[in-house]
């Protein structure tokens, strides 16, 4: 009698384990994508495989993208990627450092452009001391910005508009006749400059030359709306 309680003990104890064992496989196979794991597991490795075959060069060219649709946010977002992965491509730092400068962020500007004056150190980058000395200049550090402006010039003498940024640099500073020195050096390389004439036409009149002023302000006003005064 003991040993036919004993079998039928046995036997409805290895039924229950058998269904136990068929419910937990059901529920494995629901969550299963191609018998590698959980659906949501695998989107999580498929993205992060992703990311990871994104090189420096691929979020740069993302940044490039945003800024000249004026996301510059977006842009330091890519270009500080790139920069995690490459921290010595000097294209990486200036064009982090203008979009910086778009956002009116000059100090980090500054920071961006010093690194890539520092990793061209042999090959000074004209570019890069053209961009620390327009942050300079934002942030009214005249002799600073000064310094970099002509660095810019020398290395690059027929820069444009670093001749046309130190022009306003020496308009503010009260030295209208090298200030009309630069924005005359602009007009005869850009006849259609309206910033230029604007500025020469501001220092013009600056020395009381009214006559050479109005001409100069007439001119910026029939290129440009934006220099047009009521």
């Amino acid at each position: 009698m003991k040993n036919i309680l004993l079998f039928i003990v046995c036997g409805i104890f290895l039924l229950f384990s058998h269904i136990m064992s068929y419910d937990k496989n059901v529920n494995s196979d629901d969550n299963v994508l191609n018998g590698f794991g959980p659906i949501e597991n695998n989107y999580n490795i498929l993205s992060k495989a992703v990311q990871q075959k994104q090189n420096d060069k691929d979020y740069f060219k993302q940044g490039q993208d945003a800024a000249k649709n004026g996301n510059h946010r977006q842009a330091i977002e890519f270009f500080t990627k790139a920069i995690e992965l490459n921290s010595d491509e000097v294209d990486y730092y200036i064009a982090r450092g203008w979009s910086y400068y778009y956002l009116k962020d000059y100090k980090n500007a500054t920071y961006d452009f010093t690194r890539a004056i520092e990793l061209k150190r042999f090959d000074n980058d004209v570019e890069a001391y053209y961009g620390r000395g327009s942050a300079y200049y934002a942030l009214r550090d005249y002799e600073q910005a000064l310094f970099d402006l002509n660095k810019a010039i020398g290395l690059k003498s027929n820069y444009v508009a670093a001749y046309n940024r130190r022009g306003w640099l020496y308009y503010n500073k009260g030295d209208y006749e090298n200030a009309i020195s630069d924005f005359s050096y602009v007009i005869r390389h850009d006849r259609n400059n309206a910033d230029a004439y604007y500025g020469r036409g501001s220092a013009y009149r600056k020395q009381g030359k009214n006559d050479l002023a109005q001409k100069d302000l007439q001119k910026a006003c029939e290129l440009s709306i934006n220099y047009c005064k009521s």
